[in-house]
């Protein structure tokens, strides 16, 4: 599947800012940490949320990213 699996997400950009994340080790990013578990990425969503000061925020994700999406609540 790979990335084909995201490209039905930008059709959303007609109607909301769309922001399509690679996260550390994924995709074309560098791994920043060995072994990360899923509360890295749930903190490093958080972080993204944060330094971009996104008040109102609806998160999609797919497979594993689902489920380290459902910590941030």
């Amino acid at each position: 599947m790979g990335r084909k699996v995201f490209k039905q997400q930008h059709e959303l950009a007609e109607l909301y800012r769309l922001i399509v994340v690679d996260l550390s080790g994924h995709g074309d990013s560098e791994v920043v940490n060995a072994s990360p578990d899923l509360s890295f990425f749930a903190k490093e969503m958080k972080q993204l949320i944060d330094y971009l000061q996104l008040e109102q925020v609806v998160l999609v994700g797919y497979s594993c990213g689902g489920w380290w999406l459902r910590s941030l609540r």
